[in-house]
């Protein structure tokens, strides 16, 4: 539990599962380009974010022994 002024905010790491593919795609969509877009370029970029984030490649890897954690604040 951490607090944002007066209030206490419960928070949980969980793993990830292919349920949650759009969340992992969704938050990569915004971090990797935030992260990469000074030293590569869109079009690396787009590359990557479909070789590593596409669908195909999550859903392989969650359903293998990679893992993904979440952060889920209630």
């Amino acid at each position: 539990m951490t607090k944002q002024g007066n209030r206490a905010i419960r928070t949980s790491i969980r793993r990830a599962t292919v349920d949650d593919i759009d969340i992992i795609r969704h938050i990569a969509g915004i971090a990797f380009p935030a992260t990469y877009s000074s030293i590569i370029t869109e079009e690396q970029i787009a590359f990557m974010m479909d070789w590593m984030y596409g669908e195909e490649q999550l859903r392989k890897e969650l359903s293998s022994d990679t893992s993904y954690l979440l952060l889920e604040i209630d």
